[in-house]
């Protein structure tokens, strides 16, 4: 994953279930949401480097979000901060 634009991005791991809720609730009133259902990983993503995880999870359905509000996480955009560019790319399987 790559942020560009933003000095920072929270990404999330969410299940669908919690994910699906969000994205209900942004369809019906559009704006920054809490997480409707606990995050299954967190973390801050400093532009400029990087980033890659593996993150051990039971079989199912999961969303990524990439939150640049400061609703969630550890982030806030503050004036200078412009839309934030993420890249990035998804692997399944075992890490090694």
């Amino acid at each position: 994953l790559l942020v560009d634009g933003a000095a920072a991005v929270d990404v999330s791991l969410l299940p669908k279930f919690g994910a699906e809720q969000m994205i209900d609730a942004y369809v019906q009133n559009a704006g920054p949401r809490n997480l409707a259902a606990p995050a299954r990983f967190t973390d801050r993503v400093a532009a400029g480097a990087l980033w890659q995880r593996a993150v051990e999870v039971p079989a199912g359905v999961y969303y990524v979000v990439a939150d640049h509000s400061s609703v969630l996480g550890a982030t806030a955009p503050d004036a200078a901060d412009g839309a934030a560019k993420v890249d990035y790319l998804i692997q399944l399987g075992d890490a090694r």
